[in-house]
């Protein structure tokens, strides 16, 4: 699995984030939801691209690291909520 960036130790964070899919589906739950805030919109993002076998959907809020380029690589709908001063998402 190639993330997008390697100066955070997405491995980590992603093989934790498949440890608890994997718990969760031995309860009985069958899809997920997502969010992120801050770093963890860029989490939320590389779980929409690698992830998305069992992750449904996303929320971003005050995201960072992510680009309008990451859009093209998304499996599921991500809503973001950016806060004031944040990157515009929306392509004029």
């Amino acid at each position: 699995m190639e993330l997008i960036n390697t100066r955070v130790p997405w491995e980590i964070v992603m093989k934790d984030l498949k440890r608890l899919i994997k718990h969760y589906k031995s309860q009985g739950v069958e899809q997920f939801g997502i969010f992120g805030f801050c770093l963890g919109g860029r989490i939320s993002t590389d779980a929409s691209i690698h992830l998305s076998d069992s992750i449904k959907a996303g929320v971003l809020i005050h995201p960072s690291m992510v680009t309008t380029e990451d859009a093209d690589l998304v499996k599921f709908p991500l809503f973001i909520i950016p806060a004031k001063d944040d990157f515009d998402f929306v392509s004029k």
